[in-house]
Parts: C-alpha cells; structure tokens; sequence
C-alpha cells in the first residue's frame, strides 16, 4: 500500500517538476546569453565553443534550479491536484450525507405512505353543496333532529342534541330556530357544515360557539330553518 502511494506522488510530481526544471534552465541560460554573444562578437570564438561553453554551465546552474523546481513542483501539485481532490471528496461526502439523510426520512415516512395514498384516495370535494333552496313543510319538522343525525354521522361527530324552538312558529312565521350541540373535531365539524349545507331549508347559521371538552370539541350553533 505504501509503495502504491509513494509511486503515485512520484508519479504525479515527475510531470510538474521536469516542466519547472526546463523552464528554470532556459531562464538561467537565456540569462547568460547576453554575456556569451558579448563573447562571440568580440573574440575569436565560434557558435560550437558557445554551445560547448552551455553545456558545461548546465550542472552548475541545475544545482540552483533543481531545488527550485522542486518547490514549484510541490506547489503546482498542490494547487492543481490535492485542493481540487479535497474539494471534490467535500462534495462526495456532502452528496453521500445528504442522500443517507433523505433515505433515512424515506425509512420513516414508508408506513404513512399507505394511508396518504388512501386518504387521497378519499379527498372530498372543496365545492360547497348549493342545492336550490326550499321549504321544510310542517308535517316532517319532527324528521329534523333524524337528518341533522345523519349529516353529523356522515361527518364523523357525534350529535349531543338538537333542539327545535317550537314557541318560534307563532302567527305566519316563516323561519324556526334549532339549537344544535354536536362533538368531534374541527376537521369533522368542516365536514358537517359543508353537508349542513346540501340540506336546502337551512337558511343560515349563527351563533356558533366552540368549547373543549375531555377528548373532543364541543360546537354549539343555531340554524334557521325554512319553514313552509
């Protein structure tokens, strides 16, 4: 394992310093170069002494290069090949946690599926029922309390009672009042005024009142109820 690590550091510093090392040569002999034509114009000495005369400073000036180039290596292997790895692992493990995040909440959430997918399965219609108003004749006020049972049934609650204000229908009156008590919840009681309202002789409701009770709301309201 280390041998693996330590050819591949070389492998990957060789690149960089073999670049850094001939490009400090050139510099280091295109440096003299000004003090070797100064030499071949003004003396006897030909192209191939100036060239024999580079090729015996070359070791010289490796020996300063070669450290430098070194350090350059190291630093051009740096920047160009540890941060940009280090970041990408950062990423990696910032896209691994998030993902192990996302199925751990997948996990917890798997049994709620089922009844999501049945609830949605239920969903009720958010249009309110607008059937065409009528009247309640006389003869059957005494089936208000029965269907006031059903739409609390049909809605989940439960209906505690529903009083008929009889001392109301005096005259040519046209409306009773009925005092309702139903328990349940609120989404329940939502329910029970959206089929409240499929009953076409309730006219309008008031005076609802909301109460906490052990283990349920308790909703109190009057109706007006169209009398004919």
């Amino acid at each position: 394992m280390k041998k693996t690590l330590y050819f591949y550091l070389m492998k990957e510093q060789l690149g960089p310093l073999a670049v850094c090392l001939a490009g400090l040569l050139v510099a280091l002999i295109l440096g003299r170069m000004s003090q070797l034509t100064l030499y071949l114009f003004m003396s006897s000495i030909t192209v191939w002494d100036i060239a024999q005369m580079i090729g015996l400073i070359i070791p010289h000036i490796a020996l300063y290069a070669l450290p430098m180039a070194c350090l350059i290596g190291v630093l051009i292997f740096i920047l160009a090949g540890i941060i940009p790895a280090w970041r990408t692992l950062a990423e990696m493990e910032t896209q691994i946690a998030t993902a192990s995040y996302r199925l751990e909440e997948q996990k917890a959430l798997a049994p709620f599926y089922p009844i999501l997918i049945e609830r949605q399965g239920k969903k009720e219609s958010e249009v309110l029922p607008l059937p065409e108003k009528d009247r309640l004749p006389q003869a059957k006020i005494n089936t208000l309390p029965l269907n006031l049972s059903n739409a609390a049934r049909m809605s989940g609650m439960s209906l505690v009672s529903a009083t008929l204000n009889l001392k109301a229908m005096v005259g040519d009156a046209q409306f009773m009042p009925v005092s309702v008590v139903l328990r349940g919840s609120f989404a329940d009681f939502r329910r029970f005024l959206i089929n409240l309202g499929g009953l076409p002789y309730v006219e309008r409701i008031e005076e609802i009142t909301i109460q906490e009770k052990p283990g349920a709301k308790e909703y109190r309201l009057t109706l007006w109820v169209a009398i004919g």
